[in-house]
């Protein structure tokens, strides 16, 4: 019946009132009975956490009552989540809060051991109508979660006691006043280590009016959202299992509609402060959590902490300032569905989410190796304080590398990280980010030049000290050794020459490398890289020599992997490739297209005679060519995947630098989980090469750095977690 016909009839309009009454009744006698529940949860935490429980027998009877009420209880009922005592899951990245790697004693005095909280919930209260509606919603999550509140610092005293007598353990943190709802929630989760769980609810309950001014405050309340609370545990299954979710969104909230322009401003301010460039063309062909209230990955809450709230200076706006603040909401809302889709991933509704759909998609990952290629330098060697001054390394040449465009980002260590891999906690360092991100080996350049080694020492430290876990494998860099980082290429200080006998003594220096029982393996046989085939002459000849001699002194085979690095041709390939076991290629390298971006780049130098490519079109054609993965199937040598994290040859060339410009975290994380995707179903020893984990001189780092932070990590630990 409609609105006209209702109007006209006075009968139906007492009914109608007389129905909405009973409703308000029934509402407000179930939010009697729930606080009444919680308020008798409340009562039996304390008794459960007393001296008296512990020595009084009879009373343990109230354990099977208070499991009763177990599905009803809200979230203060949670005895065992201890204020101030946020425990680190086992190898989960938290180097960007160092303060929370203290250790604690769990079963101390005020302690007890409790279950791993696995869901973080976060939101900013503004008043107390706020908190009402948030208890009712929380208390559908049945399971242990943290709970953060963010408060603005002029309502602390208004409601820091009412959230604690709501929830003794939650978590408040007052922030700023000069940020809106979404805003101030990631405000105080800028020295939480996200990473510490499996997923993050985020909660707006900014109050919204419909076109005639009525309320429709607050969101929560409405039915469609009731499945982000009521499926909680299985959405934290989804997003911990299937690598390409990347948020879960209450039933029709994934839009996707044009943005005005005002909001459109603020999103572009953000990506360019972020450095990321969009695949998509435009910002309308992105989806996104309409609201504001989503749960998705910590990876995904991380990159929105890497805008760095606090330090922004907000770009002038014509409108007021409260509309500023809906503004830089609506912008950050939008800006989470951007990093989802370029990350690789996609935004699911509550409803989507099935026991049949949360299992990985993907071979277990454990099963997919992923290596990083590892550059043996930063350390000082007598050779360079011959070539290039006493006491240089190649942490010189990156320090003092200078932009040659506007938007030139040269990746950079953190200030007083410069390590030295020539001694055991250098190396023990490395051992460490690799364990804890789920980098599985390092693949390591081996300079040998007839019989003589540069850059040996960090390997020497390595065997010398098997307490060091750092899994690795070698790669024999046979090029000739130049002044490449001063851009006299021509300019060769050691020679690679290939004189009779050099293969048999080559693999009789592999030997002790190969004997030690951290070098990698494919089963019983340990894994050599060579980078540039063919300039050795009598390939065949010389890998038979390799393979007889590593057979002769270790009694097993060598699993030989080429790389295919771009200078090979078609006949080399044709007739060379059966020569190895496997063949990887060297990111540039192998790619039908890569754009010169350099006609186009504002603000170039003058002097600037370099190139400058697009990162994107190497990352969206990442995967190899399908022309050499057919010719490696024809002939039964398996191709494995690798992705680069970017590249730039600044520090080494200056002005004759290659540049791929547009590299980012968002984007390796996109590229590698679609190389170990592949991996995983195409090969039977799946394995991912990085390029690379420190080559700091050309732009290729996935250490942490004074660019990305731990961001290149941080994806990589996204893709690999278990």
């Amino acid at each position: 019946m409609n609105d006209p016909e209702r109007e006209a009839n006075p009968e139906l309009q007492r009914g109608g009132r007389e129905l909405e009454a009973e409703i308000t009744k029934l509402q407000r006698q179930v939010f009697r009975l729930e606080n009444e529940l919680w308020q008798q949860s409340i009562f039996l935490s304390s008794v459960l956490a007393s001296r008296s429980w512990r020595l009084t027998s009879p009373l343990r009877a109230l354990g099977e009552y208070r499991r009763k009420l177990r599905p009803l209880a809200l979230l203060g009922r949670r005895e065992s989540i201890k204020q101030g005592h946020r425990r680190i899951a086992f190898g989960q990245p938290v180097d960007a809060h160092p303060k929370v790697l203290g250790t604690i004693d769990a079963f101390g005095p005020g302690n007890k051991p409790h279950p791993q909280e696995s869901l973080l919930v976060v939101v900013h209260v503004s008043n107390s109508k706020e908190l009402d509606f948030l208890r009712l919603q929380l208390a559908e999550i049945d399971d242990h979660f943290h709970l953060i509140v963010t408060i603005k610092q002029s309502a602390a005293s208004q409601l820091s006691s009412a959230i604690l007598a709501a929830w003794p353990n939650a978590e408040i943190l007052e922030v700023r006043s000069s940020l809106g709802q979404f805003a101030s929630a990631l405000d105080g989760l800028t020295t939480t280590p996200v990473f510490k769980y499996s997923a993050i609810l985020l909660l707006n309950l900014d109050e919204k009016t419909n076109q005639a001014g009525k309320a429709i405050f607050p969101p929560s309340q409405l039915p469609m959202l009731r499945p982000l609370f009521s499926k909680a545990n299985l959405m934290v299954q989804a997003l911990d299992q299937v690598r390409n979710i990347g948020a879960i969104c209450a039933p029709e909230k994934v839009h996707s509609e044009s943005t005005d322009t005002e909001v459109e401003d603020f999103v572009e301010f953000f990506l360019d402060r972020l450095g990321i460039s969009l695949t998509l063309g435009k910002l309308s062909d992105y989806t996104y959590p309409a609201g504001g209230i989503f749960m998705c990955r910590p990876w995904v809450i991380q990159r929105l902490l890497d805008l760095r709230l606090p330090e922004v200076k907000w770009p002038a706006n014509s409108k007021s300032k409260a509309f500023d603040l809906e503004l830089i909401d609506e912008a950050l809302v939008r800006l989470t569905g951007i990093l989802i889709s370029e990350g690789g991933m996609k935004m699911v509704t509550a409803n989507q989410v099935d026991p049949n759909e949360t299992r990985c998609e993907i071979s277990p990952n454990n099963e997919v190796q992923v290596l990083a290629i590892m550059l043996p330098q930063f350390h000082r060697v007598k050779e360079n304080d011959e070539w290039w001054g006493e006491g240089y390394t190649e942490w010189m040449a990156v320090e003092s590398a200078r932009p040659q465009y506007n938007e030139h980002r040269i990746i950079k260590p953190v200030e007083g990280e410069q390590y030295d891999l020539s001694t055991p906690e250098g190396l023990e360092k490395q051992a460490h980010l690799a364990r804890k991100y789920g980098v599985d080996g390092f693949i390591v350049y081996h300079y040998w030049f007839e019989g003589r080694r540069l850059l040996e020492k960090p390997m020497d430290v390595l065997l010398k000290n098997p307490q060091i876990d750092l899994p690795f494998a070698l790669c024999w860099a046979n090029h000739n050794w130049t002044r490449s980082w001063d851009g006299l290429d021509s300019h060769v200080l050691v020679n690679q020459n290939y004189p009779a006998g050099w293969a048999e003594s080559f693999a009789l220096d592999l030997v002790p490398y190969m004997s030690d029982s951290r070098y990698l393996r494919v089963g019983n046989r340990p894994m050599l890289f060579i980078f540039n085939p063919p300039a050795i002459p009598d390939l065949a000849e010389a890998m038979a020599t390799i393979r007889s001699t590593i057979l002769r002194e270790l009694t097993f085979d060598v699993h030989l992997v080429g790389v295919h690095s771009g200078t090979e041709d078609d006949e080399f390939l044709e007739n060379h490739v059966r020569i190895f076991d496997a063949m990887i290629v060297f990111p540039p390298a192998g790619q039908s297209r890569i754009s010169n971006l350099t006609p186009e780049v504002a603000g170039r130098n003058k002097d600037f005679r370099g190139r400058i490519n697009s990162y994107l079109d190497v990352m969206l054609n990442g995967s190899i060519r399908i022309k050499y993965q057919q010719l490696m199937t024809s002939r039964d040598v398996p191709i494995h995947e690798a992705v680069m994290s970017g590249w730039d040859s600044t520090p080494r060339k200056g002005n004759t630098s290659v540049i791929f410009h547009g590299s980012h975290p968002v984007h390796f994380r996109a590229w590698l989980a679609r190389s170990v995707e592949i991996e995983a179903r195409r090969n039977s020893h799946p394995m991912v090469v990085i390029n690379a984990w420190n080559e700091w001189g050309e732009g290729s780092v996935i250490e942490p750095s004074a660019t990305f932070g731990h961001g290149f990590l941080e994806s990589v630990s996204d893709i690999r977690k278990r």
